[in-house]
């Protein structure tokens, strides 16, 4: 089965969100909670982390298009299986 952008995966570790970097394009996969487990409080689903963020909007429009761009192209390669999801980000 192959996860579209965004959508969730059930493991070992509890079921996992993922998502492309906007601004360096990293792809982060973001662990959420088992059932009987106490819940993780990440609430990333753009950037992967506040330097990212604030970098991507001090830059002019055409620079934020390209990474854009280049995050939309990394995220489908993830969906046509060229690139496989790294093991679960364990922090900011």
């Amino acid at each position: 089965m192959e996860l579209q952008y965004g959508e969730k995966e059930q493991g070992n570790e509890g079921i996992n969100r993922w998502f492309v970097c906007k601004n360096c394009g990293k792809i982060v996969t973001v662990p959420q909670a088992a059932p009987g487990e106490e819940p993780v409080h990440d609430r990333r689903c753009i950037f992967c982390s506040q330097q990212c963020a604030r970098t991507f909007w001090r830059k002019p429009k055409r620079i934020q298009q390209k990474r854009e761009n280049r995050a939309a192209v990394i995220a489908a390669s993830i969906r046509n299986g060229a690139i496989r999801l790294p093991e679960v980000d364990s922090g900011y």
